[in-house]
């Protein structure tokens, strides 16, 4: 209870009490000796409800100060057990300190100082309610780097400023530890913002670029892949998820090679992708190795095709040809013959096909866009699958070298033997068509699909990559359950095929 209450109730009591006892001792008719005794009474009643009112008040109190005392032993401990420093500065000097800003400033067990804050280089008018990074002087001379955050209190009726530090030591080390280890990878290591600004670049950016280089990997992409080379970062970025993809930069000698670079995103608090953390690796070696081996491949599948031509196909048209001669159509074993003669004949035509598509005499003989138009009716022949065709011949014939051809052929091919094994399509469209200084190649299909935001697993898909990759494509491989799929190339044109 309170001691207003308190009192209401006491003088509550009082007046009760006189007119309750005049009225029963009037009653009674009792001498005047009983008016003392009505006086012993009251004061003995009153001082059984004070003391009980007291007790109760003395009780409140006791218990509000002791939970008043536990919660400031607990601040206290909190203060003094902080892993932070905390000083509380008014004027020119330091309120308090407690143990860990202390051991921050150096000062020894034990004993005080009367130095202000500006003895250890700490701005008190520069601090607010952001953090600052400061290099705090301690008592010994030394420097060490302190994160400082203020705030405006008033402490015993003194205008003051609450300051919380961290010392920055370790976080310096392991950001030197860390920096020093993405200088060491010979490999081109790199963090950037959300919005794709730079934040960090190792030394093997400038060993590749050259000293003084910029900030930004845009001035050194092939000037043919820039545009799509960065439509294709921002759509992989904006899924948020670790994502791959290639391109060529431009070396310090003016070289421009291949180069794969993987990204991840770095999220904050709120969930939202903060810094990309990145490294980019030359693969320019493995590339020019790739070539080569298709390069041999192809001339490994050039003999088979011509030794499938002309030896095996012209021995089964001779043996073909020795059974008519030596047919007797009255001999009884003329049916047996004549089987001999079909598988003969399906030997052939299955060997004229294989060398046929191991290489096209088309693609050597007349050229892409007759090699490309029998693949599409080869593919619709031989899968029952409607094949639509759509076939730019200007824009294929921007392509004049044997490699190019067999690159984009082979693509192509692989693309379709990709519906055939997977997609269980009943209709697939072909379309090939110039923008500008790119020839855009389309295989679409309307089979059941697959999740495209994994990297493919299938060979095909894979093998249509490291082709293109060769001869500088981008490849965007689209496709979802039950959407069908969508490969797209985008091929630059050579340099100096006029645009038609």
């Amino acid at each position: 209870m309170t001691p207003r209450k308190n009192a209401m109730l006491y003088v509550a009591f009082g007046v009760a009490w006189i007119f309750l006892s005049d009225k029963v001792l009037s009653r009674l008719h009792l001498p005047h000796s009983f008016e003392v005794l009505k006086g012993l009474a009251f004061v003995v009643g009153t001082g059984i409800l004070v003391y009980f009112i007291s007790r109760r008040f003395v009780r409140q109190v006791t218990r509000e100060s002791e939970a008043a005392r536990r919660a400031d032993e607990k601040f206290r401990l909190s203060v003094e057990k902080a892993p932070v420093g905390i000083a509380i500065i008014a004027g020119d000097k330091f309120r308090y300190l407690n143990p860990t800003a202390v051991g921050y400033f150096g000062i020894g067990p034990g004993s005080t100082t009367t130095e202000g804050p500006a003895r250890f280089c700490i701005p008190v008018e520069q601090l607010s309610g952001s953090v600052i990074e400061i290099a705090c002087k301690r008592m010994d001379g030394t420097t060490i780097p302190l994160a400082a955050l203020g705030m405006p209190i008033d402490y015993e009726g003194d205008r003051a400023t609450l300051v919380f530090v961290r010392d920055l030591t370790e976080e310096r080390h392991k950001g030197q530890w860390l920096e020093s280890l993405a200088n060491s990878v010979p490999a081109i290591v790199w963090v950037t913002r959300s919005d794709g600004s730079s934040v960090f670049l190792n030394e093997q950016w400038e060993i590749y670029c050259g000293e003084g280089a910029g900030k930004t990997p845009r001035e050194f992409m092939h000037p043919d892949e820039r545009d799509a080379t960065l439509a294709r970062w921002a759509q992989l970025a904006a899924a948020q998820q670790p994502f791959e993809m290639q391109m060529r930069l431009r070396r310090r000698d003016g070289e421009y090679r291949w180069q794969v670079a993987r990204a991840a995103p770095v999220w904050d608090r709120s969930g939202n992708v903060e810094y990309w953390f990145g490294v980019t690796i030359d693969i320019e070696d493995n590339v020019r190795a790739s070539l080569n081996l298709e390069r041999v491949r192809e001339a490994e599948r050039a003999r088979i095709a011509r030794e499938l031509h002309d030896d095996l196909a012209q021995a089964l048209v001779t043996a073909k040809l020795q059974i008519e001669l030596a047919e007797c159509p009255d001999c009884p074993s003329s049916g047996e013959v004549q089987k001999a003669k079909n598988h003969i004949a399906r030997a052939l035509e299955s060997t004229r096909s294989l060398a046929t598509m191991l290489r096209p005499p088309l693609l050597d003989q007349v050229g892409l866009a007759a090699a490309l138009e029998w693949l599409c009716s080869d593919f619709e022949k031989r899968t029952k699958v409607v094949c639509r065709q759509q076939l730019d011949p200007d824009a294929l014939a921007a392509f004049g070298t044997e490699e190019s051809r067999i690159a984009i052929f082979r693509m192509m091919q692989e693309a379709l033997s990709n519906v055939a094994r997977h997609a269980r399509a009943t209709e697939v469209s072909v379309a090939v068509n110039r923008d500008q200084g790119k020839v855009l190649f389309e295989v679409k299909d309307n089979g059941v699909g697959f999740d495209s935001s994994r990297a493919p697993s299938t060979l095909g898909l894979t093998g249509v990559r490291e082709r293109a990759r060769l001869i500088g494509a981008l490849v965007d491989i689209r496709s979802g359950f039950g959407e069908g799929t969508q490969v797209r190339l985008e091929v630059p044109v050579p340099s100096g095929v006029a645009a038609k």
